[in-house]
């Protein structure tokens, strides 16, 4: 693969323009420092991985780097992978938007593709793939020499989409990756802590080469020292920081936006390579175990036995991020038989999707919660068609705190699909002030956890048969034949 120096690259740079994001407009391109060390980076290996905090322009020069690849290597495929299908396609517009600044003709351009004369190309996909015994279908149909992949820790089923990818490859293929972090236990962190350090890694390094961005990098993220106090100054430098003025910002910002918020800050803003995946053993659902389904829109279906059936439902208000969600237990076994979630639905649409499931799976039991306005205006839609055997539920924070604990308890011998699996993922504990985070998009767990709760509270005994007053039955014993007498 052909790769400019870093001075050809830097002399292209001098051609484009990017918006300031402090004042709107379109300034001249000048790469500030992070973004000059990673470009040299992907100048110099052949797999790098970036591990950085936010709004230090990685996305910005990962973008410029494609665009130059593409243009100095005809016929390459290459393709840009984030954790969302529009992410993606956001970023191929910017590695658009840099060709057309360069003035480089394409010969098809539309939001998931684009093609140059020289025969390269560029494809945008999501990692949100259905997948089957942990093998996914993002990137199979065909081989690509330049893979960009974005926000990896945020991706569902990142060993199956990545494996994918990876194995077309050819031998000469670029790997970028770029992420902030997450908490422990997902495919970046193993990538990332085994890469080598750029400052170990050597020219003719084969593996993954890694480069860590601490914000106290990035010269925008400056406040007056004096912002802090001392005793606030001292217990920052234990966190690992070493200049002041960074500390101040990283102060502000976390009392600012991130309402006190320590570990979150620390992962969307890292002090040392550590911080990226801050959280690593504060998971709240530590033990569960992903079983390999297909998801379709939203919806998981579990090949279960075939039982009564409890549906449990919460719902949201639809215009917030929070998705309304619905989970399927057997009346009987407790276990999960289908869960289902998607944000911006309005409650009568979701009552709609809800009295589906109903026709669908004929639950015995239909809970709904109502501890907030939406709840209640889903049972009164509900209530207006008949047949649906309604029942109501209201946790209060008390009561959602023993139904969450119990739900902890009870994970691990309910095998759960992706979907759930990622929302158990990102729930955890803050350590400074023991609060459950994560939960407000954790509505599939939410449903599971009331279905759960109505089982265990509403027991449905499983009917028996009853024996057969003429037959002769063996003891399992000693085999001795009984008669069972009248």
């Amino acid at each position: 693969m052909r790769k400019p120096t870093l001075e050809k690259a830097l002399r292209f740079a001098k051609r484009l323009k990017v918006l300031d994001q402090k004042t709107g407009q379109m300034i001249p391109f000048v790469l500030n420092e992070e973004q000059q060390h990673a470009l040299k980076l992907m100048l110099r290996h052949q797999r790098v991985i970036f591990g950085k905090g936010r709004q230090i322009g990685m996305s910005t020069v990962s973008a410029f780097f494609v665009a130059i690849m593409l243009i100095m290597n005809p016929g390459i495929p290459a393709a840009v992978i984030s954790d969302e299908q529009e992410k993606s396609e956001d970023l191929l517009k910017r590695v658009r938007d840099w060709l057309v600044a360069l003035k480089i003709p394409l010969l098809k351009d539309n939001v998931r593709s684009c093609s140059l004369q020289n025969g390269s190309s560029l494809r945008a996909l999501s990692a949100m793939s259905t997948s089957e015994d942990s093998e996914s279908r993002v990137g199979r149909s065909r081989s690509y020499g330049l893979i960009w992949c974005s926000e990896q820790a945020f991706w569902r089923n990142a060993k199956a989409v990545f494996a994918a990818l990876t194995s077309t490859a050819g031998l000469s293929a670029m790997v970028l990756i770029e992420s902030t972090g997450a908490p422990a236990g997902d495919l970046f962190e193993s990538l990332a802590r085994s890469a080598i350090p750029h400052e170990e890694a050597t020219d003719d390094c084969d593996g993954y080469v890694r480069m860590f961005f601490s914000v106290e990098m990035h010269s925008a993220y400056r406040r007056s020292p004096d912002d802090i106090s001392d005793e606030r100054w001292a217990e920052l430098q234990g966190i690992g920081f070493v200049k002041r003025e960074s500390a101040a910002w990283w102060e502000w910002k976390r009392v600012t936006d991130f309402g006190g918020d320590t570990q979150r800050t620390l992962r969307e803003y890292p002090v040392l390579f550590e911080h990226v995946f801050t959280g690593a053993g504060q998971r709240y659902y530590k033990e569960t175990e992903q079983v390999d389904i297909e998801s379709v829109d939203g919806l998981e279906v579990y090949p279960v036995r075939d039982e009564p059936r409890i549906l449990a439902a919460v719902a949201s208000d639809g215009l917030s991020s929070c998705p309304s969600a619905f989970a399927i237990v057997g009346a009987w076994s407790g276990q999960l038989h289908a869960a289902w979630k998607r944000p911006g639905l309005e409650v009568p649409m979701f009552a709609r999707v809800v009295e589906r499931a109903v026709r669908k799976w004929s639950p015995s039991d239909v809970v709904i919660e109502c501890r907030n306005p939406h709840g209640s205006e889903l049972k009164a839609i509900l209530a207006t068609v008949p047949g649906i055997p309604i029942r109501t539920i209201s946790t209060t924070e008390a009561r959602w705190a023993t139904l969450r604990a119990r739900l902890r308890e009870d994970l691990p011998h309910i095998p759960i699909g992706p979907m759930l699996f990622e929302e158990a993922r990102r729930v955890s504990v803050d350590l400074e002030s023991g609060n459950t985070l994560g939960e407000d998009r954790a509505t599939g767990l939410h449903a599971l956890a009331v279905a759960r709760a109505w089982w265990s509270d509403h027991p449905h005994h499983e009917k028996t048969r009853e024996p057969n007053r003429n037959k002769v039955y063996k003891s399992p014993r000693n085999r001795a034949s009984k008669r069972v007498n009248a």
